[in-house]
């Protein structure tokens, strides 16, 4: 993730710690999803309807080691997402009606488990997204080819 981005304000607060290991989510298309916070790893359920751009997370959970730096706010901020956007920047991860987002740069390779297959996967060092070609992915894409988008800094 690269951090937590305040709409009205135009302004981003950088996510801590900075790490190729931290605040990490990958979105399957049977509706799980997995992920790393700051000490963490968590995972859980998701509803996503592509034609209104609405995103919940149904269950989360995972370990419970303290969280460092941001991983309580990333954690809490999870909870609220209500909706998303893939834009030119990255996967942005929206709470408390559109107020907030998090921000994602897009994972380049990911590593599935057996049989799923990504509909987003995130990591904070790497810069494209790479969309695999699904039912549930068919309004996204205009080819059934991986498509990647390139991001760039707000």
């Amino acid at each position: 993730m690269i951090g937590f981005v305040n709409v009205k304000h135009e302004t981003i607060k950088m996510a801590k710690p900075e790490s190729d290991s931290c605040y990490v989510l990958t979105f399957y298309s049977d509706n799980t999803f997995h992920g790393i916070t700051s000490t963490n790893h968590v995972e859980g359920r998701y509803e996503m309807n592509l034609k209104t751009g609405i995103l919940k997370i149904k269950q989360l959970g995972g370990t419970e080691i303290n969280e460092l730096y941001d991983g309580k706010y990333y954690i809490e901020s999870l909870y609220l997402i209500d909706s998303f956007q893939i834009t030119d920047r990255g996967l942005e991860l929206y709470y408390e009606n559109k107020k907030y987002y998090l921000l994602f740069q897009p994972l380049t390779t990911p590593t599935l488990p057996q049989g799923l297959h990504p509909v987003a996967t995130t990591n904070i060092k790497q810069s494209t997204l790479v969309l695999k070609s699904s039912a549930l992915l068919s309004g996204l894409l205009s080819t059934p080819d991986p498509h990647p988008v390139r991001c760039v800094p707000l």
